[in-house]
This record gives structure tokens, sequence and C-alpha cells, in this order.
């Protein structure tokens, strides 16, 4: 079995329902999934699984990544350069939230938050326990 095999595998259980949908085509992958999902694999160090989503459904979304590079090279905000202001920031903690949160068993979920508060600690990032402010 190749890298590749085992990290979409082991992903794959990780993952929550409708995330294994979209990543086995069986719901179709939007540009805010493969956003997030690329982000995901990324930071959890799933490489090799990483490049294989990216090479498989970057060429999708050719208008998205366009129009991107046309914001950031035109309008990109200064307020959005700094890391304390960046709503990028508070987006990737949510999809990170979520991932655990959807694990597929409680056990898995009580292990992903551990490992995704390990991952961070070590890379210096910031991950901030989710208010319940219900």
């Amino acid at each position: 079995m190749q890298q590749v095999d085992m990290e979409r595998f082991a992903f794959l259980y990780l993952c929550g329902y409708k995330d294994e949908a979209i990543l086995t085509e069986n719901e179709r992958m939007t540009f805010m999934d493969f956003d997030r999902l690329t982000y995901l694999t990324d930071i959890l160090g799933f490489t090799y699984y990483n490049l294989e989503i990216w090479n498989k459904y970057v060429g999708q979304f050719k208008e998205q990544f366009n129009a991107l590079i046309q914001l950031i090279n035109d309008d990109y905000p200064d307020e959005l350069k700094s890391p304390d202001q960046d709503p990028g920031y508070r987006l990737h903690d949510m999809w990170l939230h979520d991932f655990c949160n959807n694990a597929p068993t409680e056990e898995l979920q009580e292990w992903l938050t551990h490992y995704v508060e390990e991952i961070c600690e070590e890379n210096g990032l910031e991950y901030e326990e989710e208010n319940s402010e219900d």
C-alpha cells in the first residue's frame, strides 16, 4: 500500500459523513469544500493525500483562483495582513472544530481535538476553544 493510500484511508476514517461523501465523489466538491479539505489535510499532516485532492480538483476552480489572485493583487485590505485581524484564522479554527466534532465516534472526536491542539501548539498557532454562548 502506498503512502497516499494509507493517508486517504486514515483521513476518510476520521472525517464525518459529509466530507466522506464529497471525497468519495458521492457529493459534488465546491470551492469552499476544496479550500477546507486541503487546509485540513495539510494541517493534520496528510501531505500525500492533500496533494492528491489538490491535483484532482484544482482544475475545477480556475475562475475562483483567478478572482482571489485579482483581489489580492488589487484590493487586499491592510487589516487582513495581520493574523490578529484575519478572518481566515477564525475560519480555520471553525473548520478544525467542525472536523473534530463530526468525527464518526465520540472517542475519535476527543482524540482529534487533542491532536489538533498539539499540532497548533507545535506550530505556534492559536487554537481557541469553542465558545458555547447558546
